[in-house]
């Protein structure tokens, strides 16, 4: 088919040379509307290059180790911008909402319940009408669906610490006032999960190993899909954030000032020359603002960031950048160099 856009064309008409290239994508973290845009966009390069093999060269990573054994079984499949909109409770399981969803603060306040299973004392817990202590992935038994489709065996490497429970004794403890039916042990629950989806089978026989890599079929389509144009929403530099790869996430979750032990990513990045036209050093403290949200922090100066955007890791003070995605548009901000007092 024909690229639907020019710049899907050239850089088709790039790569086209180079054989058996592979189109990588991860999502924007944090706006739904930018992470499907960007997937569209990397779909319709592969197809651009493949054709009919475009599903066999194209790579989207998921945002969280187990998103593909979530999907497996049928949780949150269809997908929501606000998936906490309408809710009057809510239960959560080893996450932390305000990192990842514009607006999940105020949204959380409002709810009549809010129980939360996790280890972190994360901005979520704090607002929590019950926090149940568990022992996390290390103390659990059951899979993990990885981004390359392999299902792996978890066994527990730890008993939980003080009062904490593993997160299935959790759920299934809150499963019986309610009525709902649950395996009685992870074991049973794993053969469950394959009798219903025969694919994870091998891996529910699975003692020990590397795991089980599931065979995903190719669609063989290679058709171009059209993508809805994304406006910009405000003046100054445009937004560019992603999951940096440095930053601990549950340490980032505390807003802990050691969760990137290098400090690299606890910086906000810009060009070579924005930062020369607006006359900022390296560590120099910047201030971030859309007019509604006011972001702080020391700055360095790298070639890697283009000219027009600032660079801000999405775990960067507890997902403080989240807060500039409230809707549909590429937010842009003003940059400032606050004055000491």
């Amino acid at each position: 088919g024909k690229a639907q856009s020019e710049e899907v064309a050239t850089v088709a008409e790039v790569l086209r040379g180079s054989e058996g290239t592979i189109v990588v994508c991860a999502p924007n973290p944090v706006s739904p509307t930018i992470a499907s845009a960007m997937t569209g966009g990397a779909a319709n390069l592969s197809v651009a290059l493949h054709g009919k093999a475009a599903s066999d060269h194209l790579v989207v990573a998921p945002p969280e180790v187990n998103t593909h054994g979530l999907l497996d079984i049928g949780i949150a499949v269809e997908g929501t911008n606000n998936p906490l909109e309408g809710l009057t409770g809510l239960l959560v399981v080893r996450d932390d909402p305000t990192m990842r969803l514009p607006g999940a603060a105020a949204a959380l306040q409002g709810l009549d319940a809010l129980v939360v299973i996790d280890n972190v004392a994360h901005e979520t817990a704090k607002q929590a009408t019950v926090v149940l202590a568990e022992g996390r992935s290390y103390a659990s038994k059951g899979t993990y669906t990885q981004g390359d489709f392999r299902i792996q065996r978890l066994e527990p490497a730890i008993a939980p610490e003080g009062d904490a429970v593993t997160c299935f004794a959790a759920l299934s403890a809150l499963a019986e006032p309610l009525n709902i039916e649950v395996p009685s042990e992870p074991e049973t629950a794993l053969f469950a999960i394959a009798n219903e989806v025969p694919e994870y089978q091998p891996a529910a026989d699975l003692i020990i190993g590397e795991g089980i890599k599931l065979e995903v079929p190719a669609s063989g389509q290679g058709t171009i899909t059209p993508i809805a144009e994304i406006s910009t929403k405000g003046e100054g530099l445009r937004i560019i954030t992603g999951r940096d790869q440095y930053t601990a996430t549950d340490a980032a979750a505390l807003r802990h000032p050691e969760a990137e032990r290098l400090h690299r990513y606890d910086h906000m990045q810009v060009s070579e020359e924005d930062a020369e036209r607006l006359g900022i050093a390296n560590e120099d403290e910047i201030e971030l603002t859309d007019g509604e949200l006011i972001l702080r922090a020391p700055v360095t100066i790298t070639d890697r960031v283009p000219e027009g955007a600032i660079y801000v890791s999405s775990l960067l003070q507890g997902g403080a950048v989240v807060g500039f995605f409230r809707g549909a548009n590429l937010p842009k901000v003003r940059l400032n160099i606050p004055i000491p007092a």
